[in-house]
């Protein structure tokens, strides 16, 4: 499921569009003064209170602009789905007490909402929409979704009919469905209210992101800021795209503008601050990390972030010191524990170093990962004398990812030392038959490495 925020305003969005399904100017004229509301919840009846029935009244206030003589009834009646007389409760009360039927959190069960849509939709609203099918399984679950709008649909109710199949593929967590349906909404934008047309724009390009879909989210979200410019959650949200797509710039640009707007914001500067550390800006990281962990000093991700700054600036002290802090935070995090290896391996500290990586290791499930990890011991047991243990580091490097062309480097030592000359001259004629490329997210792989390797050719 999505966790925004804003799929939950979604949820609300659609409460209120229910009544747009139904509203008195879906039966023609509304007579001057005398709209009345039939609120009910079938799936509870003591959840439904005085704010729902504000709710309703202030869309009524908006819509018709009028409040004189709006009145709000609540059903005294509660027939579970599936029992006798919920579809025929629901149409009577349609018809004898109220020209709206409001079906409060019935939004989680798009079981029991498509039948009461379906009966006050036929009843009450011929030619509003030609035809709405719902297909179940056993489970009573939705399955293949079928939508007709009929041909004098406004453009309006198909905006808000499309978000509504939306909301309920999202609930299920369909999200192709749902992907498809926010899609079609927003195909049908003409006199859409600007609130809902930001909910539908922003829960659309979360959405693609979730998806994998980072270009359609960079597209999607700029044309939602085209008309919110100044937005700090869409400007927030585009940014992470930009960097799911490898744009650092760009990225690091929508955020300073979304900080001109929230400075003090404590998520804002941290997403922000690791940004900045990516794009190895170090010193304002190392600003915006500070402004975020002032604000918030439990944020152990930022305390991460914090340290792998200093880190790039060869500040060994306080980023160890920043390490330990979200470490004491989250003990079982392993980037906490392996950052703590690599920074006790540039203070020549390998004995600690290698208990760091062995937590880090223990708690590593990423196979990505773990071979930057593994080295990473494997060394320090070079370091301390330990060479057969660090060959079999080495060896299990190389078996999670065999074009970790360096550890053959390290190889070549560790059998040198061990007097295994032929594997020695084995792993590092290996070891050169490779380019050497330096990354300076790479700690292992060095400038001048070659040049060692050829000089102990040399001297076997």
């Amino acid at each position: 499921m999505i966790g925004s925020v804003f799929v939950k305003e979604l949820r609300v969005l659609v409460m209120l569009v229910l009544l747009a399904f139904v509203s008195p100017s879906a039966y023609g004229e509304v007579p001057e003064n005398s709209v009345s509301i039939l609120i009910s919840d079938f799936n509870d009846p003591d959840q439904l209170s005085v704010p729902a029935a504000r709710i309703v009244k202030g869309w009524l206030e908006q819509e018709f602009r009028s409040t004189d003589y709006i009145t709000v009834s609540l059903l005294d009646q509660f027939v579970p789905y599936g029992e006798s007389g919920f579809v025929d409760a629901v149409a009577a009360a349609s018809a004898s007490n109220g020209d709206i039927v409001f079906l409060g959190s019935c939004i989680d069960d798009g079981d029991q909402i498509s039948v009461a849509i379906t009966s006050i939709v036929a009843t009450n609203c011929p030619g509003t929409y030609s035809r709405i099918d719902m297909f179940f399984d056993g489970q009573a679950s939705l399955t293949p979704l079928e939508l007709t709008l009929g041909s004098e649909t406004p453009e309006r109710f198909k905006f808000y009919a499309y978000l509504i199949l939306a909301d309920w593929m999202l609930n299920m967590n369909r999200l192709e469905e749902a992907d498809e349906f926010l899609g079609q909404s927003l195909l049908h934008t003409e006199n859409s209210d600007p609130e809902h047309l930001y909910i539908a724009f922003a829960t659309y390009g979360e959405l693609k992101q979730i998806l994998g879909l980072d270009f359609d989210a960079i597209q999607i979200l700029s044309s939602a800021l085209a008309t919110f410019p100044d937005d700090v959650f869409l400007l927030r949200r585009r940014a992470a795209s930009y960097d799911a797509v490898g744009d650092l710039d760009a990225a690091i640009s929508d955020l300073f503008k979304a900080y001109e707007q929230e400075p003090d914001n404590s998520s804002l500067n941290a997403q922000l601050g690791a940004q900045l550390k990516q794009a190895e800006r170090y010193t304002e990281s190392m600003h915006h990390l500070g402004r975020s962990l002032e604000q918030d000093p439990s944020n152990a991700m930022s305390f991460r972030d914090y340290s792998r700054a200093h880190y790039g600036l060869g500040n060994y002290e306080p980023a160890l010191e920043a390490i330990d802090c979200a470490i004491e935070m989250e003990p079982e995090n392993p980037q906490g524990h392996s950052m703590r290896g690599f920074i006790l391996y540039e203070m020549n500290r390998p004995a600690e170093a290698i208990e760091s990586f062995g937590a880090a290791i223990e708690r590593e499930t990423d196979p990505v990962v773990l071979p930057w990890i593994v080295i990473g011991r494997g060394i320090c047991r070079i370091a301390l004398g330990d060479y057969q243990l660090a060959l079999d580091d080495l060896n299990t490097t190389l078996e999670y990812s065999p074009s970790f062309y360096v550890a053959y480097y390290y190889m070549g030592i560790a059998n040198l030392e061990l007097g295994n000359t032929d594997s020695a001259e084995e792993c590092l004629t290996e070891f050169l038959s490779h380019p050497l490329v330096l990354s300076p997210v790479d700690p292992w792989t060095k400038e001048g490495q070659h040049e060692e390797a050829e000089e102990l050719l040399r001297n076997m």
